[in-house]
């Protein structure tokens, strides 16, 4: 029996994920906000606020972007933005198109997933087990 047949099976999942951080003039624009965060925050230290997205399968990760962007990119946006400011008003530009989102946002694409976890449970089903407290 080799090590591998005595390991447990991790199972992939039928998605892709797309990995959407900050640029610099996403913290540029936080860092405008009135008291912002200190020490000044970094690229590299904004990587722990990274969006981790699942979405469709796709067999060229360039259009399985360009699709979030289309179809999810202003809801991207302004979760990101509300996320440090709350009055939309002083937001950026809110029109999305794939230039201005890419300006604000990098989003690779990654093919591979795995479910490490035990048992999915959706959004729906942890709600009704909360209200039944």
């Amino acid at each position: 029996m080799n090590l591998f047949s005595q390991l447990p099976h991790l199972h992939t999942i039928n998605r892709m994920v797309a990995i959407i951080e900050p640029t610099q003039r996403f913290i540029d624009w936080v860092q405008s906000l009135p008291n912002p965060p200190q020490p000044p925050m970094t690229v590299e230290g904004m990587r722990s606020h990274s969006l981790i997205a699942l979405i469709p399968q796709n067999d060229d990760p360039d259009e399985a972007r360009d699709t979030l962007i289309a179809t999810q990119g202003p809801s991207i946006m302004a979760q990101a933005f509300a996320g440090w400011w709350q009055n939309d008003e002083d937001w950026p530009d809110p029109q999305t198109t794939w230039k201005n989102f890419l300006g604000w946002f990098s989003v690779r694409i990654r093919d591979s997933v795995m479910d490490c976890g035990g048992p999915f449970q959706r959004e729906e089903d942890i709600t009704k087990r909360w209200a039944g407290r």
